[in-house]
């Protein structure tokens, strides 16, 4: 009897989950949009220099290093009657959504060819305007996370609340790799004018599954009355914390890889495998993008019931296992003689990097549970 009423206590209904969920497709929409388009479209449409356009979409990372502890600290110390997360979660979002479409109307346009930094006013534009859009991001995602952490304290439901928001948000991954396709349209006039157009319907999407997190979701009214703590004093417990620490460079290795290369897929399958053909080496791209998000959902479902029975370290192995071996075998087909054949690589890694993100994520929020026995403070904001 005790057990039943344990399980019902530790529940998350299902319109909390989905409403946490669709969060997860604001996130996905946000940063893979521009990721996807924006080294594409500014040297092949606008013409700004390689160099410059890596260095402009790099260089607003960095700053996201100071602004995501800050965020995660903030939000863990804010007391207001909406709660810790929502206010943050709803301005994120319509922020973002406002200033995505501006980078495809890049100021100074007229000097983007030049090769010198200073001189490039479209280069200095997009700095700064990517380090304000990373902001807005970091106000959306951090809060957004904090919230998923606290939704129940109980280990593998805990999995499968958390799983809902890549449910949702891989339909963002099933449409993402076709926004570049779509840019090119020939009906838009030209690649510019169809990002513009694209993210201005992609904004709409953002503001809205952006905002369901703070109307459906409720937070831990007892969180709000701990006492606060400095921000140096939370970033060194945080940061000595021997479990996060292991997490953070498995975490850390898995964005680099990804990251480094990932951005580059439209010039591999344009130039080398499709021989300069843009229209079949976007295509590649977007059937790439969409087979990855379908075999991401099996992935979900294949680490999730490992995580269950053996345990999350065997499910965030048996994903990065699966990765790697997806890494390796892209070795062999990324050959231009056999197009389709880079699918083979997709369906292994994307089989395991799912249930890589789900596991971290389950993970540090069994962190932040053990972080409260030694802290006495739920600080689900400065681990996220």
């Amino acid at each position: 009897m005790m057990k039943k009423e344990k399980a019902v206590k530790a529940g998350v209904p299902l319109s909390a989950r989905i409403g946490w969920g669709f969060g997860g497709l604001a996130d996905n929409y946000i940063m893979n949009v521009l990721s996807v388009m924006f080294l594409f479209i500014y040297t092949d449409h606008f013409k700004m220099p390689a160099i410059l356009a890596g260095w402009a979409l790099a260089m607003p990372r960095f700053f996201d290093v100071i602004t995501d502890p800050l965020v995660g600290h903030i939000s863990d110390n804010t007391r207001s009657r909406w709660g810790r997360r929502r206010p943050y979660i709803i301005i994120g979002a319509i922020l973002s959504a406002l200033l995505l479409p501006l980078f495809w109307t890049p100021l100074g346009a007229g000097t983007i060819t030049q090769t010198d930094w200073w001189k490039n006013g479209a280069f200095l534009y997009v700095i700064v305007l990517g380090a304000l859009y990373t902001l807005t991001y970091t106000l959306y995602v951090i809060p957004y996370t904090a919230l998923g952490y606290e939704l129940t304290d109980e280990y593998d439901e805990r999995t499968r609340v958390l799983a809902w928001r890549m449910y949702i948000g891989l339909f963002g991954s099933l449409t993402v790799p076709s926004v570049l396709a779509l840019a090119q349209i020939d009906a838009f006039g030209d690649a510019g004018r169809g990002a513009f157009l694209i993210s201005l319907v992609v904004a709409v999407v953002i503001i809205v599954s952006g905002i369901i997190p703070a109307i459906v979701c409720r937070e831990k009214v007892e969180a709000q009355k701990q006492s606060p703590i400095s921000f140096f004093s939370a970033l060194k417990t945080t940061t000595t914390n021997k479990a996060f620490a292991i997490l953070l460079v498995a975490y850390i290795v898995i964005i680099i890889g990804l990251f480094s290369a990932g951005n580059l897929g439209a010039f591999l399958n344009i130039y080398y495998i499709c021989g300069g053909n843009k229209d079949f080496g976007t295509l590649m791209v977007g059937i790439a993008g969409a087979l990855g998000a379908v075999v991401s959902y099996l992935s979900m479902f294949l680490i999730t019931a490992v995580s269950v029975y053996t345990g999350k370290k065997t499910g965030m192995i048996l994903g990065l296992s699966l990765a790697l071996l997806g890494v390796v075998v892209s070795w062999f087909t990324l050959d231009p003689r056999w197009p389709m054949a880079q699918l083979i690589s997709t369906v292994i890694a994307c089989m395991g990097l799912q249930g890589c993100w789900l596991m971290v994520s389950s993970m540090v929020a069994d962190i932040c549970d053990e972080d409260e026995l030694k802290t006495g403070l739920r600080r689900e904001g400065m681990f996220g």
